[in-house]
């Protein structure tokens, strides 16, 4: 099963997003039991998760690689490159294909998540900044906000910035790809 969320717009959808124009829309899912959430228009699709191909001598962040229509994709444990506990695959458990920048190049990147949950509209005066964000003096860089939806917060990421520490992993990704 695989979700594509390509960026073809039908003629309705964009007459609906010049009237909420100051609304951005996330792909939302959960790490554990926080709720997370990434630009939609960065992620390219949503597939369950496969067997991984381990790359010996990566950091475990880096899970391993796939096969996706005949190009090696790495895969990317979220949990721990953000600083969280990884949790046991479960059924839900799912990979998002993400346009990531690499040495100024565009790359495919997965990135593993315990469950997708929807795309949601967020409006712009609902999203808290990252300053305010978290009890130390400067927020952690991969993170853009905070995003108010009714009782709940959902914890906004930037995914190029989540892999900007892991530079040298991925340079070790990068040779073992090409």
């Amino acid at each position: 099963m695989a979700l594509s969320l390509g960026n073809s717009k039908s003629k309705s959808n964009q007459s609906k997003e010049v009237l909420i124009s100051n609304q951005k829309q996330f792909l939302t899912f959960k790490l554990g039991n926080d709720n997370f959430g990434v630009a939609i228009h960065s992620v390219r699709e949503i597939i369950e998760c496969q067997e991984l191909q381990e790359v010996p001598g990566v950091n475990q962040v880096i899970k391993g690689v796939i096969n996706l229509r005949g190009f090696g994709v790495p895969i990317i444990d979220l949990a721990s490159c953000i600083g969280r506990p990884t949790n046991a695959f479960s059924k839900r458990t799912c990979i998002l294909i993400a346009e990531t920048e690499f040495e100024g190049k565009i790359k495919d990147v997965g990135f593993i998540v315990d469950m997708v949950n929807e795309v949601l509209d967020v409006a712009a005066s609902d999203i808290e900044s990252p300053v305010s964000v978290g009890d130390g003096p400067k927020p952690q860089s991969f993170l853009m906000g905070m995003a108010k939806t009714g009782k709940e917060f959902i914890i906004l990421l930037d995914l190029n910035k989540a892999l900007s520490f892991k530079n040298q992993e991925m340079e070790i990704l990068n040779e073992v790809l090409i």
